[in-house]
């Protein structure tokens, strides 16, 4: 198959024109000529991140596609990298996956930092590699703006969505439309849902979705938490694993912390409190800040 896309539009003349001289010289291959209409209808339709780049607002940013999550998440100086490869998580990725192909939804709980995004980024992974037809979106909270028009655009109707929903909770009634568009929308295809929520609120988001299928994450074991910082993207000596251990209790985002801050300071590793103080130094000096409810959130 040839594929032309041109920044013009393209007549009928035309495509009869280049389908002649095409099959003067091979009659087998498929020609298909987009012209500008069609590419940029193409590009609203289905690839919404390019079209929020070109500065077009069709949406409140709350759908965004695998790539668009990503580059957010990384942007943000609160989180540890999601790049870096998942370790001791075999019997929730197993079980995660035959649970999300026999079921359409999935909830991901635990404490904060244990690892919930970074196994969702491995449970959609590992599932688009056996089943092509879904498109992946991730759905994160954007000042609770309404988001059933957001569904609306991006949801269509006839093709296949594994759909992440990132710290549920924080949708608030979002997450209940969320739901009511997959369950009352009359659909050509299938919808898969999987769902991330700290552990405090678990019930909350429970109330909202039903029941639902539940993979609970824990804090890892000293050999564990080892597996990854003695990998070769970490090389962390077990003199410093042990305190690293110690001051995070096998909370992996901690420990992860911990690692790129003791490697400088070795003193830093006795106090989790000494930790968050260098890894967040770099959002400034409060006094940069006049606005009183910043003082007021900033001390709770």
């Amino acid at each position: 198959k040839i594929i032309l896309i041109f920044n013009s539009k393209i007549s009928p003349k035309d495509y009869h024109q280049l389908a002649q001289y095409k099959d003067s010289f091979d009659s087998i291959t498929k020609l298909e000529a987009i012209g500008i209409d069609d590419f940029a209808t193409r590009i609203y339709k289905d690839y919404h991140s390019i079209v929020r780049k070109l500065g077009i607002p069709i949406d409140t940013g709350q759908i965004l596609e695998l790539e668009e999550f990503l580059e957010l998440y990384e942007k943000s100086k609160f989180a540890t990298t999601l790049s870096n490869k998942l370790f001791n998580r075999e019997r929730e990725l197993k079980e995660g996956l035959q649970l999300i192909n026999s079921l359409n939804a999935l909830l991901i709980a635990g404490k904060a930092g244990v690892g919930k995004t970074k196994l969702s980024l491995e449970l959609t992974k590992q599932f688009i590699e056996n089943n092509s037809d879904y498109h992946i979106k991730y759905i994160i909270n954007n000042a609770n703006l309404d988001i059933w028009d957001d569904l609306k655009i991006q949801i269509l109707n006839n093709k296949n969505y594994l759909i992440v929903v990132d710290d549920a909770n924080k949708l608030q009634s979002n997450l209940e439309q969320i739901i009511n568009f997959i369950e009352r929308e009359k659909r050509e295809s299938n919808i898969k849902l999987i769902l991330t929520v700290r552990n405090y609120v678990k019930e909350q988001v429970e109330n909202a979705t039903g029941k639902i299928a539940t993979i609970e994450l824990s804090n890892f074991t000293n050999i564990e938490l080892s597996n990854i910082l003695q990998s070769e993207e970490f090389n962390i000596p077990q003199h410093y694993i042990d305190k690293i251990f110690n001051v995070s209790k096998g909370n992996p985002r901690l420990a992860i912390m911990a690692a790129l801050i003791g490697l400088k300071d070795e003193k830093k590793l006795d106090n989790a409190y000494f930790i968050h103080e260098e890894y967040f130094s770099s959002q400034g000096e409060l006094s940069k800040h006049q606005n009183l409810d910043f003082y007021k959130t900033a001390g709770v």
